[in-house]
């Protein structure tokens, strides 16, 4: 009986990279099968007794015993466990090979990195390539109740069919699918209460002005503050004129709600099987709520809406067709700004004696300095965003069993869009310092800033939009003791972005090899001859090899049967990917200049602009 299973996965002896290649060899993985007292779960584990799980790799699936790369993987249902709006940060710590570094966690406004296996590559750009069914994708509005799995390819070998976008590593996310039999509906709700992991614990004001006069008597200065003053903020008998302000307090609450709820159907009959999800979110930020209280402010809230269906459809006994429609629509509500960062970096920095949040006669505090982080909630405007994100595309495969056993012809278009727009909603207020006019026992007011009314500005939007098209010739074989997978194809696809005149292109002839023999030899051999439009002519494409070698020794006759050793396979693998994205300047072969350059000209000193030559063209880049 199998009590459980430790994978000890060596998979990194080496690790060298060049101008656009890395170079890796893996040798793994040791399954040990004995009475141990607990489990210890792994996803990168390659099943004992050679279990057919599937495992999806560059444009294939493969059972896992098969696999000769180096991948790690987990299933959709285990990222449902962590609640967050960006699913990048579902996968921190649970991805082997996979860097998550959560830019924060601000609802709607999360922008983690990923990274595989650390930083691949030199440049401005150093984000892993990320593939949505089949095609690059956004995923960051995909939600885990939609995920099946999900795929790190780590090695030179397992990407190289993405060629020169494939050396910061790749992720391939596959979404559910329905499959034959009665109709399966899951429902799932959480709610729950959201609040910061930690908060700064600042001085008070009595010990602020304390330490502050030790200070000075350090650098041999005199106090600042007198002993009344000391008394006055010790006591807190003069809030306005020795106040004492936790701006954190003031600003924040202690909790913020959040809900997700998650509905999904599955099932289908014989020719026509569907999967249909439909998701709410609804996440509060931690800001007091400040729409009930002026007519400038709005409160910090962030909902978003998914639905996915795909549905695979067998037209007629050969042709086989599958639709995937994924779309998602956020809304975000902020006060003041569109992300906290100015805000938090407000109450960090003003001391808690500074000013009062009002002052005597209700106006609020500030100087000249600081403006007053109560106010601008209240009194500055508010921002508002919607993104809209689809993810679309259609898959046909006809078999050709006619012509040979075994020969299928896939091909497959696909539109992706991600669209968001800014509604920004500005105005200035008036603050006051006050001081105490002791001759006249009168309190006299400063004013700072100016009242202004409400100003909108409705023209700022991000757009990113992929098109491709794929088209492939596969073809299956199991014959006797051998085992072989084979397909080669074309693809196409470019990426818009906005204020970019000339889309990022790609094109690729892509093939690939996979050979098993008895279940114990295996080969993997990969190829594709791809290239970017952002090399000057002739230097555009590239060849991007991959071969993995595999032996399963448990197979062997002197290994079948170990009471230790339930599943052992050793594996290496070499490969070349490259990198297109060399810098924030496209063509890096072209050389640029920019208005940059001044220099004072005659008598009056008067400012001549020109321009100036900006980094060095290299032609040779490839």
């Amino acid at each position: 009986m199998l009590f459980s299973s430790l994978n000890l996965n060596i998979d990194k002896v080496k690790h060298i990279t060049f101008h656009k290649n890395f170079f890796l060899i893996c040798i793994c993985i040791f399954v040990f099968n004995g009475a141990w007292s607990q489990t210890i779960d792994t996803v990168s584990i390659n099943k004992p007794s050679q279990s057919e799980s599937i495992r999806n790799l560059a444009y294939i699936s493969q059972p896992s015993w098969m696999v000769t790369n180096a991948i790690s993987t987990i299933e959709g249902d285990k990222l449902a466990k962590t609640f967050s709006s960006n699913l990048g940060n579902n996968l921190s710590g649970i991805l082997p090979g996979l860097t998550v570094l959560k830019g924060g966690s601000e609802p709607g406004v999360e922008s983690p990195r990923l990274y595989s296996r650390g930083i691949g590559t030199f440049g401005a750009y150093k984000d892993m390539l990320v593939i949505v069914d089949g095609f690059e994708s956004k995923f960051m509005q995909i939600i885990p109740e939609e995920v099946e799995s999900v795929t790190l390819l780590k090695d030179a070998a397992s990407a190289s069919m993405y060629g020169g976008r494939g050396a910061n590593g790749v992720m391939l996310i596959t979404t559910k699918r329905g499959s034959e039999g009665p109709i399966q509906i899951s429902f799932s709700g959480q709610m729950g209460l959201e609040t910061a992991s930690s908060r700064p614990e600042f001085l008070d004001s009595y010990e602020f002005a304390t330490l502050y006069n030790e200070a000075l008597n350090n650098d041999g200065f005199p106090d600042l503050y007198t002993a009344e003053d000391l008394n006055a903020y010790q006591s807190g008998s003069s809030p306005y004129f020795h106040p004492n302000v936790d701006w954190y307090n003031e600003v924040l609450r202690d909790f913020a709600p959040f809900s997700k709820y998650n509905l999904s159907f599955k099932g289908g009959l014989e020719k026509v099987r569907y999967f249909v999800s439909l998701n709410s979110m609804s996440r509060d930020g931690l800001y007091k709520k400040t729409a009930n209280l002026s007519d400038f402010s709005a409160n910090s809230k962030y909902t978003q809406q998914n639905i996915r269906t795909n549905v695979d459809i067998d037209v007629t006994q050969n042709l086989a067709a599958s639709v995937n429609l994924g779309m998602s629509v956020s809304d975000k509500t902020n006060p003041a700004a569109y992300t906290t960062a100015p805000i938090f970096d407000l109450i960090s920095s003003i001391p808690p004696n500074e000013f009062p949040v009002f002052n005597p006669d209700d106006s609020y505090g500030g100087n000249a300095l600081y403006t007053n982080p109560w106010g601008d909630l209240l009194e500055a405007g508010f921002f508002t965003s919607n993104h809209r994100y689809v993810q679309s595309s259609l898959r046909l495969t006809q078999q050709l069993n006619m012509i040979l056993p075994g020969l299928s012809a896939t091909s497959a278009i696909s539109f992706n869009n991600d669209f968001k727009t800014y509604s920004i909603k500005e105005r200035s207020y008036l603050r006051n310092s006050i001081y105490y006019n002791e001759e006249a026992d009168s309190t006299i007011y400063v004013e700072h800033g100016t009242k202004t009314s409400l100003e909108a500005s409705e023209g700022n939007f991000e757009l990113w939009r992929n098109t491709a098209f794929e088209a492939f010739l596969n073809y299956d074989l199991s014959a006797g003791s051998s085992e072989l997978h084979a397909k080669m194809g074309y693809s196409l696809d470019q990426v818009s972005l906005l204020g970019e005149g000339v889309p990022y292109k790609h094109l690729g002839i892509l093939g690939r090899i996979n050979y098993a023999y008895k279940k114990k030899y295996l080969a993997d051999f990969a190829l594709s001859y791809g290239g970017a439009n952002g090399f000057a002519p002739g230097k555009r494409f590239g060849i991007f090899p991959g071969v993995s070698l595999g032996w399963i020794v448990s197979n062997e006759g002197f290994l079948q049967g170990s009471d230790i050793l339930s599943f052992l396979k050793i594996r290496g693998s070499y490969g070349i990917t490259g990198n297109d994205y060399l810098g924030e300047q496209r063509f890096l072969y072209e050389q640029y200049y920019r208005y940059q350059g001044n220099f004072y000209y005659g008598p009056g000193n008067t400012i001549v602009y020109g321009i100036a030559e900006a980094q060095l063209a290299n032609p040779d880049l490839t």
